[in-house]
């Protein structure tokens, strides 16, 4: 006669090598929680004492399938690995849990405890991800001095100071060049320049 434990039971799972939506290879690992049911089912349809082994098993081929349903990580704030970590536990738990419906086990939780890319791959990663923070940052800085010059042209035109042609130009340019390049200005006016502003102090 066999004698199966009805208390619950955790396990740490070993850490395990995965392949994300975008086929790149990442480290997972997690912790399971569950509890036996049927007793009947875990002494009859498992061999003695392999119940903990099978689960374990079954665990990390779910592992395994989630994360290759997600890339581990976007810029566009579409669904991945890294931010969709409480959904994707009860994923993990709903697929184990179909795994574990014959063994008369009943998942109470299943929760990521690593997520990581391999080691192979870890370093250029990091240079992906660094380059795209400073895409996106340099594309939020022009954006934002976009709206600056067109501001500034506006308020430049309800103020009575035509600025046409090329001085329109160099204005634009020379905004741009001051808000984007992340250095101090050097100041240098020129002599139409000096005629706007002068044009311009009239009025104010």
């Amino acid at each position: 006669m066999h004698f199966v434990s009805i208390n619950n039971r955790s396990h740490e799972l070993q850490a395990i090598k995965a392949s994300d939506a975008a086929g790149n290879s990442v480290v997972v690992s997690g912790v399971i929680t569950y509890r036996v049911v049927d007793s009947a089912r875990a002494c009859l349809d498992m061999e003695h004492g392999h119940l903990d082994s099978y689960v374990r098993t079954q665990a990390h081929a779910v592992l395994k399938r989630v994360a290759s349903r997600f890339p581990y990580i976007t810029y566009d704030g579409s669904p991945c690995l890294i931010t969709e970590q409480t959904a994707l536990g009860s994923q993990l738990a709903a697929l184990l849990q179909e795994k574990c419906n014959p063994a008369g086990v009943v998942i109470l939780s299943f929760e990521l405890t690593d997520l990581s890319y391999a080691a192979e791959i870890a370093p250029q990663m990091l240079v992906r991800q660094q380059a795209t923070a400073i895409i996106d940052a340099r594309q939020t800085i022009v954006k934002g001095a976009v709206g600056i010059v067109t501001d500034a042209l506006a308020s430049l035109g309800e103020k009575g100071v035509p600025v046409d042609g090329a001085e329109r130009g160099k204005l634009v340019s020379n905004l741009m060049t001051v808000l984007c390049s992340g250095k101090s200005p050097v100041p240098t006016v020129r002599f139409p320049a000096i005629s706007l502003l002068q044009r311009y102090a009239s009025i104010v």
